[in-house]
């Protein structure tokens, strides 16, 4: 069983992005996602801290989503968790 988790703004700083898809009503919250670093997948979790180098994407969900790829992901944590 896992415990409660916490939320947190962020910025995603993403190298050479490619965009695919769209998201149409912005601003938004997003609560779906993942992100691919190389061959490793993680769900709706994003490990603090982020400075990867290699392929890299990030699929964003909403009614339509948004991947975005490059080749390298940087986070930058914005305020306070919730």
């Amino acid at each position: 069983m896992l415990g409660p988790g916490w939320a947190q703004e962020l910025r995603l700083y993403i190298s050479d992005a490619s965009l695919t898809g769209e998201i149409v009503d912005l601003p938004c919250d997003l609560w779906d996602g993942s992100i691919c670093l190389g061959d490793r997948r993680l769900e709706n979790v994003i490990p603090i801290p982020l400075d990867y180098r290699g392929r890299i994407e990030v699929r964003l969900e909403q009614t339509n989503g948004l991947t975005i790829t490059g080749t390298s992901l940087r986070v930058e944590l914005c305020g306070e968790p919730k």
